[in-house]
């Protein structure tokens, strides 16, 4: 049974502000530029109260975590969606809400810039958006960043030719393949013209279609997340086609595996066809721009000492390195130790290195062989455990190599796959709101 709409003011409720509140709340309202807004009846219904009094509102930052379960508030979309309306984060929201607000959106607020969807599971169901909401995304001409709910690849295809025209559009999150509807074919199109980063969870075979599609002179990061491994000859095609097309503007790319490579591959593919080798990587060594080349989570990355040379070598820029990499070959010998890392101490601007390799074996004759190192390296992780006899010697090979190093780790650690918390910053969620709802409280003895 649905609940009575909202009612459409304050006049003569409770809620109706007096002169005296209005006085009071002018000077926070003024600088009230950001909201952060949860299921709270109340708070929806304060900022309808300061809207009908015609205090000075405006919001540029808006974060709806819930919408209030008590309230319809979809018939008050007006109170959040107005010109002034720059980034808007919305988790947690189901249909019907989204098809009203994004019915008039480029309408009421035609300036946003920065758009998150990125709803999360509520009672074992993913949000969900229907294609005539999501295609109404394209008409935002101010938009640049666009964080995507889990879609299908027919959907995202679909959306995409419409993204393309959007003039300032400079970055797209699409991480969560929600598994449905593989695309029937896919269409030919071109734009991007402000294109700078690309985060991609759909399928890679799409990716060479749409580099063709960037028009872009900035686009120079590409984060590639799946579920599973991809065979390495397919991940090595997508990355020919990167840098042939994007090669000279590249500047960060990252490979993240979610699930573990033991029961994620197919019965009829091979483990090792998932197996990262320099072969595999060879076309980034022809991006000499790059500055951040990471390969995580649960993978298979086998680099053997002439191929760490080969990366240093090519990529003199480099300012991140993490691979998890094989520590021995199938017959248990070591691929990578403490001396085959030298190479990295020559790169200029290595800020953060994480590999790993076997660390137990650094002999005296090795150490006093390493040569000192102008290396700026600061945090270097090495995943392993160091047996306490080999520690001493570990760590004074690493301090040659590395005389700025700030933070050595080097106990078995797990893999991180980064946050996406910064999208919406502190400095987006000041104290004024509290302000202005915990003085409303208080006056009506809430």
């Amino acid at each position: 049974m649905r609940g009575k709409p909202a009612p459409s003011t304050t006049e003569g409720t409770v809620f109706a502000l007096t002169e005296a509140e209005t006085s009071e709340l002018r000077p926070l309202t003024g600088r009230l530029h950001s909201l952060m807004m949860k299921d709270d009846f109340l708070n929806w219904t304060f900022l309808l109260a300061i809207r009908e009094a015609n205090l000075p509102l405006k919001l540029h930052h808006i974060y709806i975590s819930q919408y209030p379960c008590s309230w319809k508030w979809e018939h008050h979309h007006h109170l959040i969606l107005t010109p002034h309306l720059r980034d808007l984060q919305m988790t947690m929201l189901l249909t019907p809400v989204w098809p009203t607000i994004f019915e008039r959106l480029a309408h009421l607020a035609p300036n946003i810039e920065f758009l998150s969807l990125d709803g999360q599971m509520v009672f074992g169901h993913l949000p969900v958006m229907d294609e005539h909401t999501l295609l109404s995304i394209g008409t935002l001409l101010q938009l640049k960043t666009l964080r995507l709910p889990s879609i299908s690849e027919a959907l995202i295809m679909k959306l995409l030719p419409r993204l393309a025209l959007l003039p300032k559009f400079e970055h797209l999150y699409s991480e969560h393949d929600s598994g449905y509807g593989p695309p029937e074919q896919v269409p030919s199109f071109s734009g991007f013209p402000a294109f700078r980063s690309l985060h991609w969870g759909h399928s890679v075979t799409l990716l060479p279609h749409l580099f063709q599609s960037i028009q872009s002179p900035n686009f120079s990061s590409l984060l590639i997340i799946q579920r599973k491994p991809i065979i390495s000859s397919v991940l090595s095609d997508v990355l020919e086609c990167l840098a042939k097309l994007h090669g000279s503007t590249l500047a960060s790319f990252t490979y993240h595996i979610l699930s573990s490579p033991m029961w994620s591959y197919d019965g009829d593919v091979d483990e090792l066809q998932g197996r990262i080798t320099i072969h595999t990587l060879q076309p980034l060594l022809n991006c000499r721009n790059l500055t951040t080349l990471e390969l995580t989570g649960h993978i298979e990355v086998r680099l053997l000492p002439d191929d760490i040379q080969k990366i240093c070598d090519s990529l003199s820029k480099l300012q991140s390195f993490q691979a998890a990499t094989d520590i021995a070959d199938d017959d248990g010998n070591s691929l990578l130790t403490t001396i085959d890392l030298r190479p990295f101490s020559c790169l200029p601007d290595l800020d953060r290195l994480f590999i790993q390799f076997d660390g137990s074996d650094i002999t005296a004759d090795e150490l006093g062989s390493i040569p000192k190192s102008n290396s700026k390296l600061r945090h270097f992780d090495v995943s392993i455990s160091v047996p306490p006899a080999s520690a001493r010697d570990f760590a004074s090979a690493v301090k040659r190599m590395f005389p700025r190093l700030e933070s050595l780790t080097y106990d078995t650690a797990t893999d991180s796959t980064g946050s996406d918390n910064d999208l919406f910053e502190d400095k987006q969620k000041p104290t004024d709101w509290y302000k202005v709802s915990s003085l409303l409280k208080r006056k009506r003895g809430i």
